[in-house]
């Protein structure tokens, strides 16, 4: 953040392509299914998978500016497996209309060949990118977890009839209209049919790969050869951040702190990056506080507002910071994107103070970022610790 001008609008223009070609498929795929087994017809599986792989499509690219795919297309992306699945026909290799989520390791495709999948690889696909919450992810990751499934061929993520019974661990769960990725325990508001997920080879496997990364940092000895083909082929910087966030996605959690809307109108301070949160806290414990005051004045007034500079004449409100909710681990805060907002990168070290409380910053970093329209921004704030004069 921000997007440059031409990337956004390069982005929205191919994300309404997808999902205007996406809507055909749909609408064929509609025409030709029919429940009624006598009376399938084979394009049916045709128009299902195509539309499967342009959900995908859509969820990459929307993924490279942090959103997520909307409820609708999650939805639409389990009505048409669900329904391939009642004629059990979902395993069948068709051509794909593009590269995206596939690696180029065969001599085939390096030299232009056409990439095959199915509707089963291509359902998985985006319900694990989805599970992971891969779009908090560095760009260069994307591809990881569709290594993984390829290296454990379809047997990674297995999909099972559901029994009723609870969830053992190793195991999600979705169904016909979920909204969401799958999850990790049943309630109520799930409807039939239903499917389970079984993952434990996944997990398994990310489990022994994060053990051999720590056995040889401890050794001081490492072989590429001891690591999955996905680990090893990426930056050796990447492999535990990687792996971490595979198995925290893996894994149920639930929230311990509990949230609160805001309805505070008091001003938001927020300095980005070591240096502009290094220089206000050496600030704070000047000796010569009146000096410091009038050579932060300035420093200070940006801080209140997420753009440097207004845009096309807005107010200064526009550009201000708001907290949507907050706990005792961090805050949700959100403004609006402008071409001159303050450059924002995920893990991004933060301090921020409320207008009452100049002297009391509280440190935190960037944990994600999210679009959820085309003008506002969501920057997630983990906090670290509370600083104080005691502290320092």
């Amino acid at each position: 953040m921000p997007e440059s001008g031409e990337r956004r609008n390069s982005l929205i223009a191919s994300i309404d392509a997808i999902q205007q070609l996406s809507v055909a498929y749909k609408l064929l795929f509609r025409e030709h299914y029919s429940d009624d087994k006598k009376k399938y017809n084979n394009l049916a599986y045709q128009y299902g998978a195509r539309s499967l792989e342009l959900i995908r499509l859509e969820q990459r690219l929307r993924a490279l500016r942090y959103q997520k795919l909307p409820k609708v297309s999650w939805q639409h992306c389990n009505q048409i497996f669900f329904s391939l699945v009642h004629h059990n026909v979902v395993d069948e290799d068709y051509e794909l209309i593009g590269l995206v989520g596939v690696r180029k390791k065969s001599d085939k495709l390096r030299k232009g060949g056409v990439p095959k999948s199915s509707a089963r690889k291509l359902y998985l696909s985006v319900q694990l990118f989805g599970l992971l919450d891969v779009t908090t992810w560095p760009t260069r990751m994307f591809h990881i977890p569709d290594g993984y499934l390829d290296l454990l061929a379809g047997e990674g993520l297995q999909i099972v009839a559901d029994n009723g019974e609870e969830l053992k661990p190793g195991f999600l769960l979705t169904y016909y209209k979920n909204e969401m990725p799958p999850v990790f325990k049943r309630s109520d508001s799930l409807h039939s049919p239903l499917i389970q997920f079984d993952y434990t080879r996944l997990y398994n496997m990310l489990v022994k790969d994060h053990k051999e990364i720590g056995k040889q940092q401890f050794l001081d000895e490492f072989d590429e050869s001891k690591f999955s083909r996905p680990l090893a082929e990426i930056r050796v910087v990447d492999r535990v951040p990687v792996i971490e966030l595979m198995i925290l996605g893996l894994t149920s959690r639930e929230r311990r702190q509990k949230r609160h809307a805001s309805f505070d109108d008091s001003s938001l301070s927020v300095y980005f990056g070591f240096h502009e949160v290094n220089r206000l806290l050496k600030d704070i414990i000047a000796p010569d506080q009146a000096r410091v005051g009038e050579s932060r004045q300035f420093i200070d007034t940006l801080a209140m507002s997420s753009a440097l500079l207004a845009d096309e004449q807005k107010s200064h409100m526009a550009a201000s910071w708001t907290i949507t909710n907050f706990s005792t681990g961090g805050l949700l805060m959100s403004t609006e994107e402008t071409d001159f907002s303050n450059t924002i990168q995920i893990d991004m070290l933060v301090a921020f103070t409320i207008t009452d409380n100049k002297k009391h910053p509280i440190l935190g970093f960037v944990r994600r970022l999210n679009r959820p329209n085309s003008k506002q921004v969501e920057i997630e704030i983990v906090r670290l610790f509370i600083v104080n004069q005691n502290h320092i």
